[in-house]
C-alpha cells in the first residue's frame, strides 16, 4: 500500500513541478475545486506528498497527528480549513495544510 501512494505520489508531485514550471502554484481555491470535484485519487496523493514532506521538516506534528489518520482525513481538515478561512485560499496547499492540520490535531 505505501509502495502505491509513493507512486501516486511521485506522479502528483512530476504534475506540481510541471505546472509550477508553468509559474503556477497549486493553490487553496484549486484543493478546494478538486476536492468538491470528489477526485479523490488526486486529492489523497496531493496529501500523501505534502504529508511525506512534513517529516523531515515538523516531526511534531507527525507526532501529534499519529500513524492511524488517512490522507482523507487529512485533505477533509485542511478543506474545512480553507472553507472557513477564505482568505487564506490564494496561497499555495503545501503552506496551508501544516496550518489546517495542527489546529485540528493537538497534541495530547
Amino acid at each position: 500500500m505505501k509502495k502505491i501512494v509513493l507512486f501516486i505520489s511521485l506522479l502528483l508531485m512530476q504534475y506540481v513541478f510541471l505546472n509550477q514550471a508553468l509559474a503556477t502554484v497549486f493553490t487553496g481555491n484549486d484543493f478546494l475545486e478538486q476536492h468538491q470535484a470528489a477526485n479523490k485519487v488526486f486529492i489523497n496523493g496531493y496529501m500523501a506528498g505534502i504529508w511525506d514532506s512534513l517529516e523531515p521538516s515538523n516531526p511534531a506534528l507527525i507526532k501529534c497527528v499519529g500513524t492511524e489518520v488517512k490522507m482523507s482525513q487529512l485533505a477533509d481538515t485542511v478543506a474545512i480549513y480553507l472553507k472557513n478561512n477564505p482568505q487564506m485560499r490564494h496561497y499555495s496547499v503545501a503552506s496551508i495544510a501544516p496550518i489546517a492540520i495542527s489546529t485540528q490535531f493537538r497534541c495530547k
